[in-house]
């Protein structure tokens, strides 16, 4: 079954506190970037359970809750 794509009323934005760098969705932080030279170097690390962020194509970021693509 395909994911289903929901858009609607959301903001999506990538913030830094000078250490380190968030996905903020909908004023919450879902999300930070591994440190280097950890093992999750390079990959978002969930903040909020259920919620999963990656890279898509290019410099696109998909954003899951539960499993549904939310953006």
């Amino acid at each position: 079954m395909e994911p289903k794509n929901i858009t609607t009323g959301s903001e999506c934005k990538i913030e830094s506190d000078g250490r380190d760098l968030f996905v903020i969705f909908n004023g919450v932080k879902i999300a930070k970037r591994g440190q280097p030279d950890t093992p999750q170097a390079g990959q978002w690390v969930s903040l909020e359970p259920g919620y999963t962020v990656y890279g898509g194509t290019g410099d696109e970021l998909v954003i899951e809750r539960n499993g549904v693509v939310l953006q």
